[in-house]
């Protein structure tokens, strides 16, 4: 099978079972949508609110069903590009997002063929599709649209977490390549990105279980070095990163 074709209905193959949502009720998307925004805000609200000026251009790669978008229109964002190579998933996010110009294209094609300049541009679980063979011209691409002090944000599968590693790595068939932390800041340093930080993509909770959390992942730690491995630096199930231009 053609892989374009494969992402063409992303929706149906692949986020309408792992999202457990029915794509075409509009009320289910907009709940789906509420759910991850806490994740979201809790992640990237204060980044935002802090460095990122309501007129900058904002371009989410890979914009999937919208989940980003979503977490811009509640801030008040509106110079916003999203881009999907699935025919699913952009006309969906044209029914919610109409403001917002929204583009169904190969994201290879609109890095090497937009003239526009991006303040922020971020990528949520793209680049483990990328070939490996492709992906320093990819990140080239990103960072000739980068504005001079732009910024890349990426959330990427962690293939050194504690737990589910493997199914971060291989959970969709359209998976190209695993990373780590080290990995990551590896291809950023070789395709000259500056001031890379890679960090942990913490999920939300009350302060109960982030409280027994952090006991239990401090006794885990403790568990592992004293059979010989090392404690991971970053650990979640995704690794979230951020760099400049």
């Amino acid at each position: 099978m053609d892989r374009n074709n494969f992402f063409d209905s992303y929706l149906t193959n692949h986020y309408s079972n792992c999202e457990k949502t029915n794509f075409n009720i509009k009320a289910d998307v907009l709940s789906l949508l509420n759910r991850n925004l806490p994740l979201l805000n809790h992640n990237f609200e204060k980044l935002f609110r802090d460095s990122v000026s309501k007129k900058s251009n904002i371009l989410d790669l890979g914009c999937g069903y919208g989940s980003f978008l979503y977490f811009l229109k509640s801030h008040g964002y509106n110079n916003v590009y999203g881009v999907d190579i699935s025919t699913e998933e952009i006309q969906l996010c044209k029914k919610m997002f109409g403001s917002y110009k929204l583009y169904r294209k190969d994201a290879f094609d609109f890095i090497n063929n937009t003239n526009q300049k991006f303040e922020v541009i971020y990528l949520s679980h793209v680049l483990e599709h990328i070939k490996k063979d492709q992906l320093f011209d990819f990140l080239n691409g990103i960072r000739k649209i980068l504005s001079k002090n732009g910024q890349l944000i990426m959330v990427v599968p962690n293939s050194a977490a504690y737990f589910n590693s493997a199914a971060n790595r291989y959970g969709d068939y359209t998976h190209q390549i695993g990373f780590t932390d080290v990995s990551l800041k590896q291809v950023l340093m070789m395709t000259k990105y500056s001031k890379v930080t890679v960090k942990n993509y913490f999920g939300v909770g009350n302060i109960l279980v982030n409280f027994f959390r952090i006991i239990l992942l401090k006794m885990f730690e403790i568990f592992i070095q004293t059979i010989g491995y090392d404690k991971q630096t970053v650990y979640t199930p995704s690794i979230l990163v951020y760099a400049k231009k």
